[in-house]
């Protein structure tokens, strides 16, 4: 049995119209420069920070945390929230170049992230959250993979 991106934040409760996701490319990791997509401007909107009415060059920075998990007993843990997930302080900025393309960057990326993976920003009882949803459905499907295989 393997566990859907819809699954994953039914798991954790959150509403996935609120989710703003990107899939990252060498440049964003590299440069720290992330175009902010439709999911995130939504995103961004539900923060109350509205790129639309935002000046160029204007930016605004919220405090976030990284939402890390690397333990396989995970599918256990996802559901009864236990201390095996980590947090690591970050800084989300949602900006508009002096062009006025709408942009976002997120502190200690690279750290929790790698080319291809796609991450998530949404809201927990904590605040702004980024979840690396490739490495944590990683996890916890080959946590499921070895529950079924007996392991």
């Amino acid at each position: 049995m393997k566990i859907s991106v819809t699954e994953f934040f039914d798991i954790l409760d959150v509403d996935k119209d609120n989710v703003g996701e990107i899939t990252l490319t060498k440049t964003m990791l590299d440069k720290c420069i992330i175009d902010a997509n439709i999911s995130v401007v939504k995103f961004a909107a539900v923060s109350g920070i509205e790129y639309a009415s935002m000046e160029n060059g204007h930016r605004v920075a919220i405090e976030g945390k990284h939402l890390i998990t690397t333990d396989e007993d995970v599918c256990e843990t996802v559901t009864v929230r236990s201390n095996k997930w980590t947090e690591d302080n970050c800084r989300v900025v949602f900006y508009k170049t002096a062009r006025g393309d709408r942009r976002i960057s997120i502190s200690g990326l690279r750290k929790y992230a790698k080319i291809g993976d796609k991450v998530a920003l949404t809201f927990g009882s904590n605040g702004c959250l980024i979840i690396n949803i490739s490495r944590a459905l990683t996890v916890i499907n080959n946590s499921f993979v070895g529950a079924s295989n007996g392991i």
